[in-house]
């Protein structure tokens, strides 16, 4: 029955072992189903390890009582201790498992939630065109289905497991229901035998006294020896099922010290991931600084180079707007002064038309300059539309410059956006792996207290095992049982090599609470329902172990992923972070195009400013070519004109001041009127940008929101699959991607140090450009200070016109009477007919003053001409020295001249057209002022010949004021020269200053440089050291633990050996004192 039941047991172990997946369970089935069938088949052979060989070298009576009920039950005993110190392992183990059960529920539902709650946003990216999102997403389901799958492929091997676990405890409560059973019955047996004995000896004794029950004694003997023989024979089959039983014992304690042994690889395993892991977590922080620190700079770098541009893009918007401007004003401006050259071209042409019956020289002389006039007014149209094309040209190159700044302006954004999202994706990567690798230490901690409170209850048990055989040596020690000849038995049991060698190796003293322990009563024998929960839980520890390996072993293997995983990131990120500096590089090139860009307009528009400027000295030419031919015409009206032409010259002039005076007070209007308009212009465009701004720093953060929580989420997914193994061979790989990323960093501050250069001289420009524009400033407010004192002088000569007029209306009336007298006085016609004649002679006379007068006109036109020379001579040096100033100069102080030259030709052809109008109003009103004075001339013998007087005093006086104007000319070209030569110098000034302050501002960066290099360094030993002190300070916790729990272990091995010596001294003293009794 009893091979029935072991053919049975192995059965079932064999369908056991085709249920489970394990290759360690398996192998442990295979080989107790080996030999449970070789125990079957084949008698017991006694083994070296077997704690019956000693005994059964004794004696033939301690053979005979090798299946001892006590060592049964000492073997029960250890091996349920066994077992219950594996299910508290298991226990533990489950434990673990419900709690990793409850994160991956909770991970999941948020995952779970996470998608739910991005499903509107995955349908607008669908619709938007953004394909990496949606493969994200797709990436993000198709890992959570496999989680998923494993997951329940998990719980399908995890039930499975426990269902052999169960059928495997039934099958060991079976067999210890049967061990029971032959207990009993071994105890049976020997109380009959005891019985038997005793019997034995009642008839020896009685024997004597009674022969005649000598032949029943007789047959009762050969009944008694029967039954004898027959209870031998029982015993050895129940001794022979014993030592089976026995050898089923070994076999599951070299069960157990196969589950120890893997235990204690699965703990040193254990302590060499987390030692990896500690090292793996140092060089993820250092990593991460190292990104921290390399974001910080980026961000730094983006930040100026965003503001830069903004700045840049500013001053481009404000060019072309007072571009615009200017480019409209010089239209109108030139509009006017063509209107007006064409109206003075007409007036001159009438001029000298009329004037031709007068002067035939004179009327050469006006042709030829309206002929020279007209081919420079045609010249001057033809230089100003080409001027206009090349301004609209300009223009449209600005244009696409701003075009240009602007796409890189929004693609440097992006690649802030995704440098942003790639830090606080590394970030969260370092988090996540740093929670795993306390969630590790943790479980360590709890280990080694459970292997704490093993260690305890190991204790414990031996104690209680020998305060067993104590008390049941104390109550059996009058008896004299079989099963009291073989003691060391129960102790060899306990002798294993490990506890061999420990005792051999250290003998300690006997323990002096011994005798209290021994004095402890406790029943002889052990019930049934103890014996089967110890059993059950050692079954139950044996199956939780098995468990716990497999977690571990799943856990090692989702480790081992998460490292494949964080590689592949990291050569993600390596990638991304190369696009970004190809990007990079060509951004620079586009930027170095657009400079090359600038300059090219910057010499064109110095072409068009000489080309103008030119212009303006051959107007400036015409325009003295003309004063002087108006003043040679003054100079002939003076010799012609009597004082009526002087009084109308006056009030012409008035006419004229209070026209300037007018025209001035228009342009002052108009000019307020342009600042604010243009003032209201840039405070709309600086709130449209500002709101710009503010839209692009919300849809910048919206996006990072975006990006974040997509990180967050596939973070997370990435989390629950992240494992720590093949670290080893992939450091060195981290290690030197670490060091391209550093030497990549050097070469992105070296970019960004030069960016910062090339910023600090456009910086200084600006600077230099606003110190040319106050120069300017305090130039035109001198020149008003100038503008007031003609403003006086105006004011004087005011005054004086209203003497003219006083005196005009004198003449007025001198004119009535006389006009009285003519009445009067044409009764003597006669008279004055005959005087007539002497009037003709004096008029021949005057003719031939005026013919010396042409003569005087012609060489002071001589003189006109040379002077005309010596100034294009002046005008010629003049423009060289602008050239010379344009090379200086080149961009920093186009705009602000630009603006000055124009208002200032704005002014002199304001001027220049006032004059022209005056003067043409003065000619026409000379031409009708000379014939009414020739009429007169015939009425007036003797006024005439003292007004001639008069026009001799009075062209006297205007030749004094020909030359004081000439005094007054000169003294303005020697100003205007003195002022170039003050600019020239300025400029000078202002370039030696930009050179000093470029210099050192390239010290401050080099200082800088070496400043920051010097931090790094400083900062990189700094952090090795930590990294060594730490390492060293791992290394020296980890051998302390090591020699603890080695301390630990001898200790333990020496309280077991003195407990055994002390064990097995006590049964040596017991088994002596029994054969002395």
């Amino acid at each position: 029955m009893v091979d029935n039941n072991i053919v049975e047991a192995s059965i079932h172990l064999e369908v056991l072992s085709h249920d489970d997946d394990d290759n360690r369970s398996s192998s442990a089935r295979s080989q107790i189903q080996d030999i449970l069938l070789n125990r079957v088949q084949t008698p017991p052979i006694t083994r070296s390890r077997s704690p019956f060989t000693v005994s059964s070298q004794g004696s033939n009576q301690n053979l005979m009582t090798t299946p001892t009920s006590a060592q049964l039950i000492d073997e029960n005993r250890y091996l349920n201790d066994e077992l219950n110190r594996v299910e508290t392992i298991l226990n533990l183990t489950r434990a673990e498992k419900d709690e990793l059960s409850i994160r991956y529920n909770a991970l999941s539902d948020r995952l779970e939630q996470s998608l739910r709650a991005q499903g509107i946003d995955i349908s607008s990216d669908s619709n938007n065109g953004e394909p990496e999102r949606r493969i994200l997403v797709q990436q993000n389901i198709d890992l959570r289905r496999k989680l998923e799958e494993e997951h329940q492929n998990y719980k399908r091997k995890l039930s499975n497991y426990q269902e052999g676990q169960l059928k495997q405890a039934q099958l060991v409560q079976k067999l210890q229901q049967k061990v029971l059973q032959y207990k009993n019955r071994c105890t049976e047996l020997e109380l009959l035998i005891e019985q038997h004995k005793n019997d034995m000896d009642r008839i020896r004794l009685t024997s004597a006294s009674n022969a005649t029950s000598s032949l029943i004694f007789e047959s009762r003997i050969t009944q008694h020896n029967d039954e004898e023989n027959i209870a031998t024979i029982t015993l050895e089959e129940e001794k022979h099922k014993s030592a089976n039983l026995v050898q089923l014992n070994t076999m599951l304690r070299e069960q157990l010290d196969q589950a120890h042994l893997t235990n204690q690889q699965l703990s040193e395993e254990q302590r060499r991931t987390t030692t990896e892991l500690q090292k793996l977590r140092e060089d993820f922080t250092q990593k991460a600084h190292d990104w921290k620190q390399e974001e910080r700079v980026f961000n730094q770098f983006c930040n100026k180079e965003h503001n830069h541009m903004y700045e840049l893009w500013r001053d481009i918007v404000t060019f072309r707007k007072q571009f615009i401007e200017l480019k409209g004003t010089t239209e109108r401006d030139l509009m006017r002064v063509r209107n007006d050259l064409a109206q003075t071209g007409r007036s001159l042409t009438s001029a000298c038309f009329g004037f031709l019956t007068v002067a035939k020289t004179a009327e050469t002389q006006g042709q030829a300059a309206s002929e020279r006039e007209r081919h420079d007014r045609t010249n001057l149209e033809s230089q100003i539309r080409e001027k206009t094309r090349e301004i609209s040209d300009l223009q449209q190159r600005l244009q696409e410059t701003s075009l240009l700044n602007e796409k890189l302006r929004f693609q440097l954004a992006e690649k802030d956006g995704t440098i942003t999202t790639l830090a606080r994706a590394n970030q969260i990567q370092n988090q996540a792996t740093e929670t795993s690798s306390s969630a590790l230490e943790t479980r360590t901690r709890e280990i080694n207290a459970d292997t704490e409170r093993l260690h305890q209850r190991l204790r414990d048990i031996a104690q209680s095992v020998l305060n067993d055989d104590d008390d049941i040596f104390d109550n059996d020690l009058g008896r004299t049982s079989p099963r009291r000849l073989s003691p060391l038995r129960g102790a060899d049991r306990f002798d294993s090599p490990d506890r061999a060698y420990s005792r051999l190796r250290s003998p300690r003293s006997n323990s002096p609470q011994r005798p209290t322990q021994a004095s402890r009563p406790h029943s002889r024998n052990v019930s049934p329902s103890f014996a089967d929960s110890t059993f059950s839980a050692v079954q139950a520890a044996l199956n939780k172990r098995q468990v716990q390996v497999h977690d571990l072993q799943t856990k090692l293997n989702s480790a081992r992923d998460t490292i494949q995983q964080l590689k592949d990131q990291l050569n993600q990120s390596d990638a991304e972070r190369r696009h970004l500096d190809q990007q990079a590089t060509t951004y620079k090139l586009q930027i170095e195009e657009l400079r090359r860009q600038f300059d090219d307009t910057a010499t064109e528009r110095d072409r068009s400013k000489t080309a103008l400027e030119t212009s303006n000295h051959e107007r400036t030419n015409m325009e003295k070519i003309r004063i002087t031919l108006n003043s040679q015409i003054d100079s002939l009206r003076a010799d012609c004109e009597r004082l009526q032409q002087s009084n109308t010259e006056v009030q012409r002039q008035r006419d004229i001041l209070e026209e300037e005076k007018d025209d001035l007070q228009k342009d002052k209007i108009r000019q307020v009127k342009e600042n604010e308009r243009c003032i209201k212009v840039i405070d709309n465009l600086e709130n449209k940008i500002s709101q710009l701004k503010t839209d692009i720093t919300e849809l910048r953060e919206q996006y990072h929101k975006e990006k974040l929580t997509k990180d967050v989420l596939a973070q997370e997914k990435h989390v629950l699959g992240d494992a720590l193994s093949r670290s080893e061979s992939y450091r060195a790989e981290i290690e030197l991607d670490l060091s391209k990323e550093r030497s990549e960093n050097a070469t992105l501050r070296d970019l960004l140090c030069k960016i910062q250069a090339l910023n600090e001289g456009l910086a200084q420009d600006k600077i230099e450009l606003n110190k040319i524009i106050l120069l300017v400033e305090q130039e035109k407010s001198s020149i008003h200070n100038e503008k007031s004192d003609v403003e006086q002088d105006k004011t004087t000569l005011r005054q004086e016109l209203v003497k003219v007029e006083q005196e005009k209306i004198d003449v007025e009336n001198e004119r009535d009477t006389l006009l009285h007298r003519l009445q009067l006085t044409e009764v003597t016609r006669q008279q004055i007919e005959q005087e007539l004649n002497i009037v003709n002679k004096e008029k021949v006379e005057i003719i031939e003053q005026f013919q010396q007068l042409n003569r005087i006109k012609n060489t002071l036109a001589e003189d006109l001409i040379a002077a005309r020379k010596d100034i294009e001579r002046l005008s010629e040096h003049n423009a060289r020295l602008n050239k010379e100033k344009e090379e200086l100069t080149k961009e920093r102080g186009n705009l602000v001249v630009d603006l000055s030259g124009t208002e200032r030709d704005n002014q002199t052809l304001n001027s220049t057209i006032s004059a022209l109008r005056a003067e043409k109003e003065a000619l026409e009103t000379n031409l009708y002022e000379a014939q009414n004075t020739i009429s007169q001339l015939e009425v007036r013998k003797e006024q005439l010949e003292g007004e001639n007087q008069e026009l001799l005093l009075r062209k006297e006086q205007l030749q004094g004021e020909i030359q004081r104007l000439h005094a007054e000319l000169n003294v303005e070209i020697e100003k205007s020269a003195r002022q170039r030569e003050q600019l020239h110098l300025r400029l000078t000034q202002l370039e030696h200053d930009k050179e000093t302050t470029v210099q050192q501002h390239h010290r401050a960066h080099e200082d800088d440089i070496e400043r920051m290099t010097r931090e790094r360094e400083k900062l990189r030993h700094e952090l090795e050291a930590v990294r060594e002190e730490t390492i060293r300070q791992l290394t020296r916790d980890k051998d302390d633990s090591v020699q603890r729990y080695e301390k630990e272990k001898e200790d333990l091995h020496y309280e077991l050996a003195n407990i055994i010596t002390e064990r097995d001294q006590a049964l040596i003293e017991a088994e002596n004192e029994k054969q002395k009794v």
